[in-house]
């Protein structure tokens, strides 16, 4: 199966102060480094999100930027995004994993469970649902969420087929997201 990789890049900043997917780590913007890290392991990498960076480096040329369809709804609106979009299974990390890298995909990605919803990462935060594969079937769920005005990510897969792969010690920073710039200066 040849994997796609839908990279959630459509915060709002609020938390962080600023476009936090342009802050810089180890001399690389955080959306860059997350989509290095995701796409040696799959065929198509996808950002969602607000715009379209002007200064995209030619390396990563490939990478198609999508609109979020679903404007102001967090995470959960760029998945829906996502699933209107493919027919098949696809990976989500979130353009602030500052920490993933391709090793922690690969392992992701061979957890696969074509039965259920969702397979997330459980780490000792719990239930990861940004670092995540995730079924077309969500959609429909997805969008009644929305239109229940309810955007928890978390809650919707209460509601779904969720199988939990439990973290290995050697991921376990992978999934650390940066929300604050103080999370930032922990990973410098």
């Amino acid at each position: 199966m040849s994997w796609t990789a839908i990279v959630l890049a459509g915060g709002k900043a609020s938390r962080f102060g600023s476009d936090k997917t342009r802050a810089i780590l180890h001399g690389t913007p955080l959306l860059e480094r997350t989509v290095s890290s995701v796409a040696p392991s799959v065929g198509r990498v996808i950002v969602v999100g607000r715009s379209c960076p002007r200064d995209w480096p030619p390396h990563l040329e490939e990478v198609q930027f999508v609109l979020d369809t679903v404007p102001h709804c967090g995470p959960l609106g760029g998945i829906v995004t996502a699933c209107s979009l493919l027919n098949e299974p696809f990976l989500v990390a979130a353009a602030d994993l500052g920490a993933l890298e391709s090793e922690c995909v690969r392992w992701l990605l061979g957890e696969f469970r074509p039965d259920y919803d969702v397979v997330a990462v459980q780490s000792s935060r719990g239930l990861e649902p940004l670092l995540a594969i995730y079924s077309p079937s969500v959609l429909a769920p997805a969008q009644r969420a929305i239109e229940g005005g309810n955007l928890s990510l978390t809650k919707l897969l209460e509601r779904l087929a969720v199988f939990r792969c439990d973290l290995p010690s050697r991921f376990r920073h992978c999934t650390h997201n940066v929300n604050f710039p103080e999370d930032l200066d922990e990973l410098q």
